[in-house]
Formats: C-alpha cells, sequence, structure tokens
C-alpha cells in the first residue's frame, strides 16, 4: 500500500502531459492548472493594486467638514522615551500619577516606577533618606509620526503579481521545457523571494491592525523593511 502511495505521489508531482493541460472557457491553452493559478494570482494582485491607488487618489483630493484632506487607514505611531526632569511641576506630576495608579492597581508587576538617577549624587542621597527627590525619571509613550497603511500595502501586491507573472510565464510545460519554473521539484526560490519582500508589510499591517503602533517594536519585528 506505501509502495503505490509513493508512486502516485511520484507520477502526480512529474510535468503535466500534454492531454491533461488547458481549461474550459477563457483559460483554454493557458496550461496545467497550477500555471492557470498564478495567472488568475497576478490578476487579482493586480486589481488589489489598482484599487489601493484608486483609493490613494480619492483620499488626496477629498476633504472632510474641517477642510482637512481626508487621512483613510492612518496609522498613528509612537516611541518610547525615558523623560528626566528637576522641574518641580513635573516631578510632583510624576509622583501624583505613581501614587493614585498604584492605589487604583493594587498588583505589585503592574505597579508605575519612577527612576532616579544616580548621576546627582545628593538627589540620590535625599532620596534614599526618604526624603523629596528633585530629579526624577520615567518612560513615556510619544508621537513618533503617522503613515497610511496603503503605503505598505501597496508594496506586497506590486511583489506578488510581479514574482506571480514571472511563474506564470517560466511555468515549465511540454511546450516549453526550456520554463524555470518546476513546481515538482519542490519549493522554488522565487516564492521565498516574494516572500522574503512581502513579509516584513504583511507583519507591519497585521502588528498595527491589532494595536501594537510602537515605532521600535514593529520594525523590530520587521527588520527587513
Amino acid at each position: 500500500m506505501t509502495t503505490d502511495n509513493n508512486e502516485q505521489a511520484a507520477e502526480e508531482d512529474m510535468p503535466y502531459k500534454p492531454e491533461e493541460k488547458g481549461c474550459c472557457g477563457f483559460m483554454q491553452g493557458r496550461g496545467p492548472p497550477g500555471r492557470i493559478v498564478e495567472f488568475v494570482s497576478c490578476c487579482l494582485s493586480l486589481l488589489c493594486l489598482l484599487g489601493i491607488f484608486a483609493v490613494l487618489a480619492v483620499a488626496n483630493t477629498s476633504k472632510d467638514e474641517h477642510g482637512q484632506y481626508s487621512r483613510w487607514a492612518e496609522i498613528r505611531l509612537s516611541k518610547e522615551v525615558l523623560m528626566f526632569t528637576n522641574e518641580t511641576g513635573m516631578t510632583q506630576a510624576m509622583r501624583h500619577l505613581q501614587t493614585e495608579y498604584n492605589e487604583f492597581c493594587k498588583n505589585a508587576n503592574f505597579e508605575i516606577d519612577l527612576q532616579v538617577p544616580r548621576w546627582d549624587e545628593d538627589n540620590a542621597k535625599r532620596f534614599y533618606a526618604g526624603k523629596d527627590s528633585t530629579l526624577y525619571a520615567m518612560s513615556a509613550s510619544v508621537h513618533a509620526g503617522s503613515i497610511l497603511l496603503y503605503w505598505v500595502a501597496w508594496p506586497i501586491y506590486k511583489f506578488s503579481a510581479g514574482f506571480q507573472f514571472l511563474r506564470y510565464r517560466q511555468y515549465c510545460t511540454p511546450d516549453k521545457p526550456e520554463g524555470l519554473y518546476k513546481p515538482w521539484l519542490g519549493p522554488d526560490l522565487s516564492r521565498w523571494m516574494e516572500y522574503l519582500f512581502t513579509s516584513p508589510f504583511q507583519i507591519f499591517i497585521v502588528s498595527t491592525a491589532f494595536g501594537f503602533a510602537n515605532r521600535d517594536t514593529v520594525l523590530g519585528l520587521c527588520p527587513s523593511i
């Protein structure tokens, strides 16, 4: 039974026979089913690419009720900074925020910590002596720019359409034995290259869609961008 299955799998992985190529309707003569899939995928990618440019064109020409240009699917990015201050109003606000939050959230694992820089020895001594410190540091999330998701999405369809069209044109068939794309030989370089060029942008879209908009975190997830 195992031998028969192996032989059947081997036969299915071989190039398509001439009588097996072709399909009904407008795809007649396009070649084996795998080649047809690449052609259809390329057409869909091009349609998505054109749709993105159409949406961008409308967004850059239409204005809202406040007279501002529409910013559809705009992602606001942030970054983490360590904010140091010895300004009295800011240090009091930091202590107040720490006290109020820690009173509200009793879980010690989620307490807000204030850092006391050690380069000011007198300040550190006052802190360890239980007196009011005049220099604090606190982590803060600040604005780090914004980006339209359409500018991130269009490279995905551009690269996908290009590689899909390449595989469609280079699909090895009995009528075109010099074709470079031979799926029955296993993983193909063009598919790995397509993933290499598109995956960082896909990761960016998925991350920001779920609220992970910290610039440093997102760039760490998308090292190829």
